[in-house]
């Protein structure tokens, strides 16, 4: 059967899927001063949001090593010759470009297909675990591959950061916005757009960003799934739960906590909408 292989950037909504699935997750690495964590194996969220609390800074998140991806790869071609990875967006995290390096020694031995998925999180997670289901069923590599690049268009990922030296650090703002935003106590509104986050509007209260992500939500003709996904925003969130049940949307949200690799970009207090459009 067609192996398939992501990377702790993925949020699933149960975790007993990962291993019903087979699905192979590789850890990020975590790098938080002169420490180096491996996501979710030796630091969870709540773990590095204290981290963060004790040491007053700001984290990176790192690919796994090429050597460390050669050994994934190699311990899974004993169980067969036919791999599908399926990584976070390389604007966030260049874990598909060492995937792809590490690839190269096992050419000839191996079908290896590297995708970037040019989201993460919950997003990620919906897509790996449709490849995990469609390889299963039996269905060939090129009809994962085609199912996974189709639904990359139907994914979006909207976000409130409340830590704009997070922004800061990762170059999304700049260091004058940043300081100004801070004083004024600026929130930024964020998508992800080809790969990247993208700064799009400021506001000032948590009733605000409810309603911005709910204007944001109600754009959708039609919602498949929809997760938000938090970190210390309980009122954020049940604010804008409130506004979405006015919307017409059958669907109900699922409320996750935010990985340590988003974390690593929005900082210890964020919101983030994980949309998957209809009709895929």
């Amino acid at each position: 059967m067609i192996k398939v292989i992501t990377d702790s950037g993925a949020i699933f909504e149960d975790e007993s899927e990962v291993k019903k699935l087979g699905i192979t997750v590789v850890p990020l690495r975590i790098r938080l001063k002169d420490k180096v964590y491996y996501e979710n194996v030796d630091i969870d969220a709540n773990g590095l949001i204290q981290e963060i609390a004790r040491t007053k800074a700001i984290p990176s998140s790192l690919p796994p090593t090429r050597d460390y991806m050669e050994k994934v790869y190699k311990a899974l071609i004993k169980e067969g010759d036919e791999i599908i990875g399926i990584y976070t967006s390389s604007h966030i995290n260049p874990v598909a470009l060492v995937a792809r390096e590490a690839s190269i020694p096992f050419l000839g031995r191996a079908r290896i297909t590297i995708i970037d998925s040019e989201v993460s999180s919950y997003a990620l997670g919906i897509m790996v675990k449709e490849a995990a289901k469609a390889a299963q069923r039996g269905r060939s590599l090129d009809t994962i591959v085609r199912v996974v690049r189709g639904m990359i268009p139907y994914m979006y990922i909207a976000s409130f950061s409340q830590d704009l030296k997070f922004l800061r650090h990762k170059k999304i703002i700049s260091p004058s916005q940043a300081i100004l935003g801070t004083m004024m106590g600026i929130k930024v509104f964020l998508i992800i757009e080809d790969g990247k986050f993208i700064p799009l509007e400021k506001v000032q209260t948590e009733e605000e960003m409810a309603e911005k992500l709910a204007e944001f939500t109600a754009e959708f003709v039609s919602i498949k799934r929809l997760a938000v996904l938090k970190s210390d925003m309980d009122e954020t969130v049940n604010a804008f739960l409130e506004k979405f049940s006015s919307l017409s949307f059958k669907i109900k949200p699922l409320i996750l906590p935010l990985n340590p690799s988003m974390i690593c970009y929005l900082g210890p207090r964020a919101i983030s909408l994980t949309i998957q459009e209809g009709g895929v």
